[in-house]
């Protein structure tokens, strides 16, 4: 076997090693593999940076980074709240409705950002409706996958399968040349869900209350747990003065 072959196969399994111990970050993981293959003499420097240059990637990185911007915003929290008013509490029927939305939007944006954007939405209806976090996120997991074939752009693949063929001096596929199927499984996947979810899915133990993390936090850290609002007048003398200055943190309620 060529020695080069070997050296990708070694640094192939670190990566995959280093992804299921999930010790660093895969950000850093991803681009540790892609200096190493560089540093080894595979691939030129070129030839290294070269990836930088698709769509798939600068697509998921400029998804990824409106995904966040739209969580730090608050947008997710009003998100779940219209989710539960027309949804409802059933968990049925928050599942179904959020892996149709979910799913839809997935087939327009990347399936690592449609995960990113909506997280933070999903774990507040969670919260708000005491449905585990593992029983909404399986299925609308499946959902963004199967969303991503609703369309050309939608997955990563789809996107590497067209500069594959602008390469190779083929005709690519058109946006929705995948529709029609992506259309058929995404239905199928949310259909399963709701008829077999119960089956499937975990289910919380009953009697056993899980805390919250905010809970957890305040335990760990033995935080009170009352929260005091004061409201300092315009003339007041603690105006422009910390916490520490004003001997507050002092004040008996």
């Amino acid at each position: 076997m060529d020695a080069g072959i070997i050296i990708v196969l070694l640094i192939l399994s670190a990566t995959v090693l280093m992804l299921i111990l999930d010790v660093v970050r895969i950000d850093v993981v991803a681009i540790s593999c892609m200096l190493v293959l560089g540093w080894t003499g595979i691939l030129t420097p070129q030839e290294m940076f070269s990836g930088f240059s698709s769509n798939a990637v600068v697509a998921m990185m400029a998804v990824m980074i409106m995904g966040r911007g739209i969580s730090r915003t608050g947008l997710m929290d009003k998100f779940s709240i219209a989710v539960i008013r027309m949804a409802g509490p059933g968990r049925r029927s928050i599942t179904a409705f959020m892996s149709l939305i979910v799913g839809i939007i997935s087939g327009f944006i990347q399936n690592i950002g449609a995960a990113a954007l909506f997280l933070p939405g999903m774990l507040d209806v969670s919260r708000r409706t005491k449905i585990p976090a593992s029983a909404l996120l399986m299925p609308i997991g499946f959902a963004i996958i199967l969303g991503g074939t609703l369309s050309m752009v939608g997955s990563g693949h789809l996107i590497l399968v067209n500069d594959l063929l602008l390469n190779a001096g083929l005709l690519p596929y058109g946006l929705f040349s995948v529709t029609p199927l992506g259309v058929l499984l995404l239905a199928a996947g949310i259909a399963f869900f709701y008829v077999f979810g119960k089956s499937v899915l975990p289910q919380p133990k009953t009697g056993v209350r899980v805390p919250s993390a905010q809970e957890k936090l305040i335990e760990d850290l033995q935080l009170p747990g009352n929260i005091w609002h004061y409201s300092i007048s315009e003339n007041s003398p603690l105006i422009n003065q910390t916490t520490e200055q004003s001997a507050s943190g002092n004040a008996s309620m």
